[in-house]
């Protein structure tokens, strides 16, 4: 879903009548005190953490249930007060594994990185958490993206495996 079809009914037709395992939602959020106030921006405005926690929650008892939601929109995963943010709800909402951001994180080195988790995991064999480590580190070998600043702020909340 790109641009103007990133809607509320696109998404909501996405995760709960197809029955994907891995989702991944590329956009800005905005992350608030108060964890009801939080948002990720959609094409036809924000979808708020209430209508998120319910289409995850719709996931949950199917036969392929949510797996992964990768959101590496910039801090999904940050604010403690909200219990890890946008990744935290999701993941209390029925997702196995979230993969987030602690800050704002840098466009082109986040989609370098979230391609090699990605593309590790389809390969097989290694665990989510491994996955995201074998990404940062290649990240980390780079001289340009060595700095901390590229790789670190992604996590996974949830399952590890």
């Amino acid at each position: 879903l790109l641009d103007d079809g990133f809607t509320r009914d696109a998404l909501r037709l996405t995760l709960i009548d197809e029955s994907w395992s891995v989702v991944h939602l590329a956009s800005h959020a905005e992350l608030a005190a108060n964890a009801t106030a939080s948002q990720l921006q959609l094409g036809d405005g924000a979808l708020d953490v209430d209508l998120l926690a319910g289409l995850v929650a719709a996931t949950r008892f199917r036969t392929r249930p949510l797996e992964l939601l990768s959101l590496s929109a910039c801090t999904t995963a940050a604010d403690t007060r909200s219990g890890l943010g946008l990744a935290g709800i999701a993941v209390r909402s029925g997702a196995r594994s979230v993969l987030g951001t602690l800050w704002n994180v840098q466009d082109d080195a986040a989609a370098e990185l979230v391609v090699a988790f990605h593309r590790a995991l389809h390969a097989g064999g290694v665990s989510r958490a491994d996955a995201l480590r074998s990404a940062q580190r290649a990240l980390l070998a780079r001289p340009e993206t060595a700095h901390p600043g590229y790789w670190s702020g992604f996590v996974l909340v949830g399952s590890w495996l």
